[in-house]
């Protein structure tokens, strides 16, 4: 009988937070839906579906695949924060804890979105669980701080002809912005450390060991605010592109170097699924001041929500794909063996990512306007490679092979390199 009760306290808690996730995930869909239709309903219809349809399907598959791509460098950073902590994950299983937790932010119930899905499966795979949670809770920071120095610098840069009204909307939000920063501040500062229990105050000294272990290594730290602005970077100009594609012909770089990191910050708020509907209406409402037309601003928005919500669902796909790939590959100790097929095999990966992502990049710039025809000219040099999305697969194909080679014959000029190093000392 006793058995029996205990097991019934043990398993309610699950269930009970389950069904808080499933409810909240309910409202935050419910929210999604009633602000998109509000958008749909004040909004000229007609002007939204002539910017919409501005974007063709091939122009949307480049930007997939650019957003996938550059998601390789918060891997790379979430990667060298987890490990600078303490774990000890391999590229290949953080990119698949990674892009499950892309897949998380979209798809997935829960209030923090892909960030317990990430390190849930990061648990399973790291030597240290702690060094995971402070890995983790250093990268969200340090995207915050990212997104809001972005921000800043757009704020500084950007032309200030705007009118007394416009100037104060502008101004308000960098104060609301500045109250969030304080009271997050003042949030974990005053965190009662000495009412918390036994069990809680453990775990805060593992973190604290771990937070040790990344104070030893500030550079690190500085390289991944560093990685987090190029990421930021890139998804502004692929959104300043998508915006030229929407004849946003007002919306200069440094107009969107200020309102799409807002935008994003703002989606951050647990009122919708993935900020999904936030951020679209964010964004329009701060580009009218910029004499850009709100429709066009919200068409964007929903083309590059169309983007994320296709991205993290490959994403996903890619990371059950490595999960069944990983079961069936040898012990790393076997892998370790061989070096050099190591560095040939991380050599067409880059490579291959490399041209991919460039045929992807230059389409979307080429469609918007943004480049002329003379910077793809080179790459007539290879056959079959060309701005299309085939042409991106074929260039793919080309880096495989080409990088495959780079990687076999950098491995053994370092070797020898090495070798004669050695004789010489």
């Amino acid at each position: 009988m006793g058995e029996q009760i205990s097991e019934s306290k043990v398993e309610s808690p699950p269930k009970a937070s389950t069904k808080r996730n499933w409810k909240g995930f309910v409202v935050r869909i419910v929210g999604s839906l009633l602000v998109l239709a509000l958008l749909f309903s004040f909004l000229p219809r007609d002007k939204l579906v002539q910017a919409l349809d501005a974007f063709s399907v091939e122009l949307w598959m480049a930007g997939v695949a650019c957003y996938l791509c550059l998601h390789l460098i918060g891997v790379a950073k979430w990667r060298m924060l987890i490990n600078a902590a303490g774990g000890g994950l391999s590229f290949s299983q953080a990119v698949r804890c990674y892009y499950y937790g892309l897949f998380g932010n979209t798809f997935l119930p829960s209030v923090v979105g892909g960030d317990i899905i990430r390190a849930g499966l990061a648990f399973r795979l790291t030597h240290s669980k702690s060094a995971v949670v402070m890995g983790s809770l250093v990268d969200r920071t340090i995207d915050s701080l990212g997104l809001a120095l972005v921000a800043g610098i757009g704020a500084l840069l950007i032309p200030m002809s705007l009118d007394d009204g416009s100037r104060s909307i502008f101004w308000g939000f960098a104060a609301v912005l500045a109250l969030a920063a304080v009271l997050l501040t003042v949030a974990i500062l005053a965190l009662p450390v000495r009412r918390l229990t036994l069990k809680w105050r453990r775990r805060l000294v593992k973190v604290r060991k771990s937070a040790r272990l990344l104070i030893q290594r500030p550079y690190k730290v500085l390289v991944a605010l560093l990685a987090v602005v190029v990421l930021q970077t890139s998804q502004v100009v692929m959104n300043c592109w998508l915006g030229r594609l929407a004849l946003m012909a007002n919306a200069s770089f440094l107009t969107w170097l200020f309102i799409w990191p807002v935008a994003k910050l703002s989606a951050m708020a647990p009122l919708t699924q993935g900020g999904i509907g936030v951020r679209e209406a964010v964004q329009g409402t701060l580009f009218v001041p910029f004499g850009v037309s709100m429709e066009k601003a919200v068409a964007t928005g929903l083309m590059f929500q169309a983007i994320i919500i296709c991205g993290n669902l490959l994403g996903g796909l890619l990371a059950m794909v490595l999960g069944r790939v990983s079961l069936k590959l040898p012990s790393s100790s076997h892998m370790n063996a061989n070096v050099a097929y190591r560095w040939a095999v991380y050599g067409s990966f880059a490579m291959g990512l490399i041209l991919f992502f460039v045929a992807n990049t230059l389409m979307l710039a080429l469609g918007s306007g943004s480049v002329g025809e003379q910077w793809t000219q080179w790459m007539a040099c290879l056959p079959g490679y060309d701005i299309s999305f085939a042409g991106s697969a074929v260039g793919l194909v080309y880096g495989l092979m080409f990088g495959y080679c780079l990687g076999w014959v950098g491995f053994h000029l370092m070797s020898r390199f090495n070798s004669t190093s050695n004789v010489k000392g």
